[in-house]
């Protein structure tokens, strides 16, 4: 009887304190879903580098919008996906000529990358891009798509397309409890009648 009470005690415990130890990882009673980014009109442009860089949110640690470390700049590629950034960093993509665009450029320093980016070469295309969301842990959503028809001559700050993708099977796990719960209850009236 001590070794099931100890057991159950110690389950009991790690469910009250798990969501303090994730607490960085997934906010208590949501979960992550990924958002995919994609530029559907790059082959529009092939004399263009197009870079990904993550800038970290102004509103965590205290910083003020420097370049996010955490996987730090990217070249998309010709299928105009755009790479996963650091969930506390909102990205922007660059569009550089080829002709200015030098890949030992992205190995320096931060600052001096930082400072190309900034210059007449390299013209901001897009801004406030996110990998990351939290929805509730109930919420059928898996995944978001989000598609940007870019113009060299715009800024775009919100997509042109979003699809939302489901996950249905989020429906049985909570129906089938609920029926079980129910034809339980039934029982126990049934029984309780006679």
């Amino acid at each position: 009887m001590k070794k099931e009470i100890i057991f159950f005690s110690f389950i009991l415990f790690s469910l009250l304190i798990m969501p303090f130890t994730v607490a960085d990882l997934v906010s208590p009673g949501k979960t992550p879903i990924m958002i995919n980014n994609y530029i559907t009109n790059i082959n529009y442009f092939p004399d263009y580098v197009f870079i990904l860089c993550g800038k970290w949110s102004t509103n965590n640690f205290g910083t003020s919008g420097g370049l996010c470390g955490v996987g730090g700049c990217k070249v998309i590629e010709k299928d105009g996906s755009i790479p996963w950034i650091y969930k506390f960093c909102t990205g922007s993509v660059y569009a550089v000529k080829k002709e200015d665009f030098n890949q030992s450029l992205m190995n320096k320093d931060e600052e001096t990358f930082f400072n190309f980016l900034n210059s007449p070469k390299s013209k901001e295309v897009i801004k406030n891009i996110d990998s990351y969301k939290e929805v509730l842990f109930v919420s059928p959503i898996k995944e978001e798509k989000r598609e940007y028809s870019i113009n060299l001559n715009q800024l775009k700050e919100t997509p042109d397309k979003t699809t939302i993708i489901k996950n249905f099977l989020i429906y049985v796990y909570i129906i089938v409890p609920i029926v079980a719960i129910l034809i339980i209850v039934l029982i126990l009236i049934k029984r309780k009648r006679k």
